[in-house]
């Protein structure tokens, strides 16, 4: 089930589709009982402010393509904070940069343990990129030693 809009939402609250999903579900002899998988872009770092900045490349790459139609490679933080911002492709990269868990190795376990417990996910993957392939590899080896 993909539900639309920022999930990750206030502590505490409720996912409403989820709700929805879980009492409309109807079992069947491949799906005995609803299955829900939140799938999120997850960067760790030594800070919450460089996590933000791994995030911004993809971030902004994304919001090329809603443009364009094409998803360009990824730039640089340096390339990327160089260029003309409209306020709508900031709004679009604050967005996309909000929607996601980012911060130290402890903010973002706690963060994800929330948005388990909040949605009552049955799987949390976590896909993300970046320009700073170094960077990447050292926070999926962070987030592959937390314990969610």
């Amino acid at each position: 089930m993909v539900v639309g809009g920022p999930i990750l939402g206030a502590p505490g609250a409720r996912v409403p589709e989820l709700d929805r999903y879980r009492d409309s579900f109807v079992p069947s002899a491949g799906n005995p009982s609803p299955y829900v998988i939140v799938s999120l872009e997850v960067m760790v770092a030594e800070d919450e402010d460089r996590a933000r900045e791994l995030l911004l490349p993809e971030a902004w790459a994304l919001a090329q393509s809603s443009r364009t139609g094409e998803f360009p490679p990824l730039e640089s933080v340096a390339d990327i904070r160089g260029r003309a911002w409209t306020p709508r492709l900031r709004e679009q990269v604050e967005a996309s940069i909000a929607s996601s868990v980012h911060g130290t190795a402890e903010q973002v376990r706690v963060a994800l343990e929330a948005l388990a417990a909040r949605t009552g996910a049955d799987e949390l993957p976590a896909s993300t990129s970046t320009f700073d392939r170094a960077a990447l590899f050292e926070s999926d080896q962070q987030l592959s030693l937390l314990d969610v």
